[in-house]
Formats: C-alpha cells, sequence, structure tokens
C-alpha cells in the first residue's frame, strides 16, 4: 500500500510533459556517421514568403548542425535535401462513461430470513472529449538521384500528437523536437517520445 501510494504521489508531482509518436524510416546504414554531410532545405513554392516555415526550417536548420552537419544553399553542393510539412486532422469525438453499482435484493421470511443480491452497473453521466491529431513529416532525399529520376529517398519520419486543442502552430517546434530525438534511427522505427515542458511551454499548453 505505502509502495502505491509513493507510485501515485510521484505520478501526480511529475512535471508536464509533450508526448508524440513517432514513427521512421531509414535506408541510411547504422554505421554511417551523419556528421560532415551537407543539407538544403526545400521551401516549397509559394511559401518562400511564410514567416511561419521559416521560424519552422530555422529550427530543422539548428537540429540537424547540432548533429554535425552543414547547411549549403545550392542543392548540387548537398548530400541532403530536407523536406518538412505539417497538418491538423480531427475532430474525433470520444465518449467516456462513469459507471455507478446499484444493488437489488431479493428476501424471504418465515421461521427463517434468507435472501439474494445483485449488484449492477448503470451508467448515469458521460464526458464528451473532441480530439485533434497535430502532425509533422519529414523526409531526406538524396538529390542527385532525385535529379536523375531514380529512387532518392533516404529518411522519412512522421511525429503525431493528439490534443483538444484544434490549433496546430504551438505544437510545430516540439514535433521537430520529438522527430530529432535520436535521430537518425536505422531501419524502421516506431517509438513514443515524451519532452518535460518548461515553465513559459507549460503555461502556453502547447
Amino acid at each position: 500500500m505505502v509502495s502505491l501510494l509513493l507510485v501515485l504521489l510521484c505520478t501526480a508531482c511529475a512535471a508536464p510533459q509533450f508526448v508524440a509518436q513517432v514513427s521512421s524510416r531509414s535506408t541510411l546504414p547504422a554505421s554511417c556517421p551523419v556528421a560532415g554531410k551537407r543539407f538544403m532545405i526545400e521551401t516549397p513554392a509559394g511559401q518562400e514568403q511564410s514567416l511561419a516555415r521559416r521560424d519552422y526550417a530555422a529550427q530543422v536548420v539548428r537540429e540537424l548542425k547540432a548533429r554535425g552537419l552543414t547547411q549549403v544553399g545550392d542543392g548540387q553542393f548537398a548530400d541532403w535535401l530536407v523536406r518538412f510539412d505539417w497538418r491538423l486532422s480531427g475532430p474525433v469525438s470520444t465518449t467516456t462513461q462513469f459507471p455507478v453499482t446499484t444493488s437489488v435484493g431479493i428476501f424471504g421470511g418465515g421461521w427463517s430470513w434468507g435472501g439474494i443480491g445483485m449488484s449492477f452497473p448503470i451508467y448515469p453521466d458521460a464526458t464528451q472529449t473532441v480530439w485533434y491529431g497535430r502532425e509533422l513529416t519529414l523526409d531526406i532525399f538524396d538529390p542527385q538521384a532525385l535529379k536523375a529520376g531514380q529512387f532518392a529517398k533516404l529518411y522519412e519520419a512522421r511525429a503525431v500528437n493528439t490534443s483538444t486543442r484544434n490549433v496546430i502552430e504551438p505544437a510545430v517546434p516540439w514535433l521537430i523536437r520529438a522527430i530529432f530525438r535520436d535521430f537518425p534511427q536505422p531501419g524502421a522505427s516506431r517509438r513514443e517520445v515524451a519532452i518535460p515542458y518548461d515553465q513559459p511551454a507549460a503555461a502556453s499548453n502547447p
């Protein structure tokens, strides 16, 4: 009982976290170092003046540079061509019912008293919650193979977070961080990534 109470207390006191489900697939050999690679971030046509994309691209650049890669501005000098995008999906509704147990008894009299009792749940109350999916995808290509019309993808990843908020912008920086946790995973990988919020982020509820 004491151990259970300690577990519950620790759970209640745990810092809030941003939780994302991350799936990735890579053709990069596990023994192949990424440090020293040159990369270019591709901007989709029509989004050259997007402030949001500029800010998110800067974060992707920081993540790659932190792993020893170098950014270049011309695809012909790049080893990697990086594309990323984000989207909001939903809404999806879920209903949670809270059971309350009631009892029914049948009794008999005479020289002795006896009876049987039964209990069964009823569902007098239910709560409906509306959820939204916030998703970020990131793909890496070999630009020379892409230019030659060959199969060029080296890496693909997808991070998904669910929330009751129907906005994605506050979540995008966290989805980027989730994808780059343990980047790049060799082969195919599915994992849950939990990143503790700092105090300002916890207050803004990404």
